[in-house]
């Protein structure tokens, strides 16, 4: 597999891993703006992979939906 393809699926997982977590603590995304800072429509976008999402706004969602970012070797 090449590294294209690990990358998509990865942001596939993150954009997913974002919306299940939210769901899951019962919020919308108009609730989640007002604990992170970060646009409705931009969560949706990540959500839906319609947008890439840069550190700084994934650290923001993390935090509202107190949640962890872990990165580990290989």
């Amino acid at each position: 597999m090449n590294n294209q393809v690990k990358t998509e699926q990865t942001r596939e997982q993150v954009c997913s891993l974002i919306k299940k977590i939210r769901m899951k603590k019962g919020l919308s995304t108009h609730k989640l703006e007002l604990l992170s800072g970060v646009r409705s429509e931009n969560i949706s976008n990540i959500e839906n992979c319609r947008r890439s999402v840069g550190i700084d706004l994934l650290l923001k969602l993390t935090n509202a939906l107190d949640c962890e970012i872990l990165i580990k070797e290989k």
